[in-house]
């Protein structure tokens, strides 16, 4: 809903009091018209794509026993879905289910980003939206640019107090533009960074907010930490990118589970 509204705001905003000022731009407008396209199509599917919901065998207090022999412990072990935990899964307090490679809820999309066995999930795709909804804040910024250099009577464009009260006072509407475009491009610009940082190193926001304690990462001498399922930098983005989804695994690569985030 706020995406959505969102994007009203910004094109409602951009062809009442924009467009005229940058009309002859016809084939940078005819891109921005194409983009919207991909936006929408991976908005959909980040908000429709399974993000690997997991139910594993349901553990009672008949065999429990048998399981802590070997390999449940306190902290794999999901207390409202009975059963034990995959590694890198989580389970979701808002959606009330395991989520396999958890990420994180995003709000915004409403739905778990995750990623199922076999296929690409929905946090595959919210990148790919945070990609193109980045470069579309840029196109609109150039647009705002041009058209602010266009105005007539404006203040000198590094004059930035006096162009901020000159636009509030004769075109309040595209300072409105500008601000709500600038914030948005802000937090999606600082979310696409993190999200990209943890693809490269082949992590999720999940893992780098629990790495002090998640025992398949590793920290390096100079501070940063290595994942065990590191494969090197292109590696990561082929596994992230190829669509072979998660495995289903309850031991960390070489070694038996202890513990989990």
């Amino acid at each position: 809903g706020h995406v959505c509204g969102a994007v009203f705001i910004h094109l409602m905003l951009y062809y009442t009091h924009v467009y005229p000022y940058v009309n002859d731009y016809v084939w940078l407008n005819l891109i921005f018209a194409f983009i919207l396209l991909p936006y929408w199509y991976f908005l959909l599917r980040s908000h429709f794509q399974p993000p690997g919901y997991y139910q594993g065998p349901i553990i009672d207090r008949n065999i429990i026993s048998d399981n802590i022999q070997s390999t449940l412990t306190v902290s794999n072990f999901c207390v409202t879905c009975l059963h034990q935990k995959p590694i890198r899964s989580k389970h979701c307090i808002i959606c009330n289910r395991c989520c396999l490679r958890f990420d994180h809820h995003c709000p915004w999309v409403d739905n778990c980003l995750g990623t199922p066995a076999n296929q690409h999930g929905s946090h595959y795709y919210f990148v790919c939206f945070l990609s193109i909804s980045n470069f579309m804040h840029f196109i609109m910024e150039t647009f705002m640019f041009i058209c602010v250099y266009r105005l007539a009577d404006r203040p000198a464009m590094y004059s930035l107090y006096y162009l901020f009260w000159f636009l509030y006072h004769n075109h309040a509407f595209i300072l409105c533009l500008v601000l709500y475009n600038g914030l948005h491009h802000f937090w999606e610009f600082l979310l696409l960074n993190d999200q990209l940082r943890c693809m490269f190193k082949e992590m999720t926001i999940n893992e780098w907010a629990t790495r002090k304690r998640c025992k398949y990462l590793t920290k390096l001498p100079d501070g940063d930490y290595s994942s065990a399922y590191d494969k090197g930098f292109w590696r990561n983005i082929s596994k992230f990118t190829s669509g072979t989804g998660s495995d289903v695994n309850f031991e960390i690569p070489g070694a038996k589970l202890n513990n989990q985030t």
